[in-house]
């Protein structure tokens, strides 16, 4: 089952950072199934996922050869992954990385869009 998991969550991602599709339905799906995968494993595992989510959408929002209007759409996505991450932040490093994260958004999405 996880293989299953990781193997859809793999060919989602490499969806959306090709810029496969102009519509979030691939971006909700990857969500939907990164939570699922989540679900059930620790939460240094958790964040590890969120933060893959994260880091697919942050990547294809700064890739300058996709789609701009795709970009944005992923911009408007983004949040999601990074308020999850945001929910698991209890050490004061975790809160650091989380701020690092928004800053690392704000600055990308500004100089990429």
């Amino acid at each position: 089952m996880q293989h299953a998991f990781i193997t859809e969550l793999d060919t989602l991602a490499i969806a959306i950072k090709q810029g496969q599709s102009n519509s979030p339905p691939p971006i909700k799906r990857y969500f939907q199934l990164a939570k699922a995968y989540a679900n059930g494993q620790s939460e240094a595992d958790k964040k590890i996922i969120y933060l893959r989510t994260f880091t697919t959408l942050l990547d294809t929002i700064c890739d300058t050869y996709i789609d701009y209007h795709w970009r944005c759409i992923c911009l408007d996505h983004i949040y999601e992954p990074l308020f999850w991450i945001q929910r698991l932040a209890k050490t004061a490093a975790d809160k650091r990385q989380v701020r690092q994260l928004y800053y690392e958004l704000a600055t990308f999405s500004q100089f990429f869009l």
